[in-house]
């Protein structure tokens, strides 16, 4: 399956079933959504990236299993299941 995404993506990522992608400092997720790992707000899955929304550049990021991680700003995010 080919996925859409908003620029050339600088580094990939694949979760135990989602995937996230660096473009341009900000971090693109799809896939199952049902830990809460694609960082949107929701339970929902999701075949189109979605943007995650920070207020700074995503430096680098991690997918797990059911969960996903990010260092923003100097500061680490984690979300999804524990």
């Amino acid at each position: 399956e080919t996925v859409d995404l908003p620029g050339a993506a600088s580094r990939i990522e694949l979760g135990g079933a989602h995937s996230a992608a660096n473009v341009e400092g900000k971090l693109y997720m799809w896939g199952a959504g049902s830990y809460g790992q694609l960082g949107s707000g929701t339970l929902a899955d999701s075949h189109i990236p979605q943007a995650v929304q920070f207020s700074g550049i995503v430096t680098t990021f991690a997918t797990g299993g059911m969960h996903s991680a990010a260092i923003v700003g100097g500061k680490l995010y984690i979300w999804g299941s524990n």
